[in-house]
């Protein structure tokens, strides 16, 4: 399954190499994180990879993954209002040997990593639940260490009964052609 924008990237195209993460798995209705990937050159598929598991079929579980300035890929999963799984490869461009990595953050939903000009990551994902905040974070050592979030936009507000707790709004984002400003669209 690809999913929609929000969360991302899907896809990386990394020296030759497009590496795919996705959900999957015909065993059952969890939808475990897999990555494979496919190469240009060749126009061959790697075997599928199943990187981790979760406890139930939920599309906010569905990975991301970003590449370091040491080409091991990073991948985060698992992720809806809490801490979610950060798991990098081994080994440079290896999809089969993966280790855990250090938590990102205690909330994490909606991730969008983007690599910037200078060779950091940013990172935007909403925190708390659906009337929470839309925050970005930043990390210079390709996603081992982050900053504290920076808030942005703040739903928090006062509801009035409890359907205005499904309330909120769902965020994209882009960066500029420079990488200097990042664009933020939501309803």
């Amino acid at each position: 399954m690809i999913y929609d924008v929000r969360m991302g990237p899907q896809a990386v195209e990394h020296g030759g190499v497009i590496y795919f993460v996705y959900q999957g798995g015909t065993e059952g209705p969890e939808g475990h994180p897999f990555i494979r990937s496919f190469d240009l050159e060749s126009r061959a598929w790697s075997d599928p990879v199943q990187m981790g598991d979760v406890r139930h079929y939920d599309h906010h579980f569905a990975p991301v993954l970003w590449f370091d300035s040491d080409s091991h890929l990073h991948v985060l999963y698992d992720c809806h209002g809490r801490a979610s799984r950060h798991i990098v490869s081994e080994a440079p461009k290896t999809i089969d040997r993966w280790k855990e990595a250090p938590q990102v953050a205690e909330s994490i939903s909606y991730p969008r990593v983007l690599p910037l000009p200078d060779g950091r990551h940013l990172m935007y994902s909403r925190t708390f639940g659906h009337m929470g905040f839309w925050t970005y974070r930043l990390t210079e050592d390709g996603g081992c260490t982050w900053t504290d979030s920076f808030p942005l936009i703040d739903f928090d507000q006062n509801p009035q009964c409890n359907e205005d707790l499904w309330a909120g709004s769902y965020h994209s984002v882009e960066l500029s052609r420079d990488g200097t400003s990042l664009h933020i669209g939501f309803v």
